[in-house]
């Protein structure tokens, strides 16, 4: 450990519990990271079009909630999807 750092305490202890947990990184990768990528790159949102914080929490829902219902339609179809959404 180099101790002339500022902060390299820290540093250190990221590393240690990066690899401590490097299994448990991976999963998350593959069940988080995935939907953020898609959300960004497949869908356009690559930014953020509104300002505050109230603004921003309610466009990045907005995100999700298109993510998720692509993700409906992609799983169980159009018609299946608005048969249930209609009760």
């Amino acid at each position: 450990m180099i101790q002339d750092r500022p902060f390299q305490r820290i540093a250190d202890e990221v590393d240690r519990r990066t690899k401590q947990f490097a299994d448990m990184y991976k999963i998350r990768k593959q069940t988080v990271e995935h939907p953020w990528g898609t959300i960004k790159r497949a869908m356009g949102f690559s930014y953020f079009l509104t300002r505050r914080t109230e603004n921003v929490r309610t466009e990045s829902l907005l995100h999700f909630l298109v993510y998720n219902i692509k993700r409906a339609i992609n799983i169980i179809g159009t018609r299946q999807l608005v048969g249930i959404l209609q009760g």
